[in-house]
């Protein structure tokens, strides 16, 4: 299993990146990269996004984690009678992750409706 930071890891899809901090670090961040490919080889499903999350994982002091309504997918509201995504309630959803055809799949009619 890959282990990821925070309750669920993070999604690769909706990431701010710091670019001044991500090159100092970078020489070694592709090489840590790769070594910890081999070391999950048989666990990563993803691709790219275990490969992140296994290395905030080992680094979460180069993470910070935005709340969901920053992230806001159609699962948060989509299959259950309640809002999974409590933060948007109070503050509102301030990005639509379009994940899974959200924009066009018939079965989320309030992300269509942005679409």
């Amino acid at each position: 299993k890959v282990p990821f930071p925070g309750d669920s890891g993070v999604n690769a899809g909706v990431m701010l990146l710091d670019f001044a901090r991500a090159r100092q670090i970078f020489p070694y961040f592709l090489q840590q990269l790769a070594s910890l490919a081999v070391l999950y080889e048989e666990d990563i499903v993803y691709g790219d996004q275990d490969l992140l999350n296994i290395y905030l994982h080992h680094n979460k002091d180069q993470l910070h984690m935005l709340d969901c309504n920053w992230n806001y997918r159609k699962g948060a509201c989509q299959y259950v009678e309640e809002n999974k995504c409590q933060v948007a309630n109070k503050s509102g959803i301030f990005l639509l992750h379009g994940a899974g055809h959200a924009f066009t799949d018939h079965r989320a009619p309030m992300f269509r409706a942005v679409y």
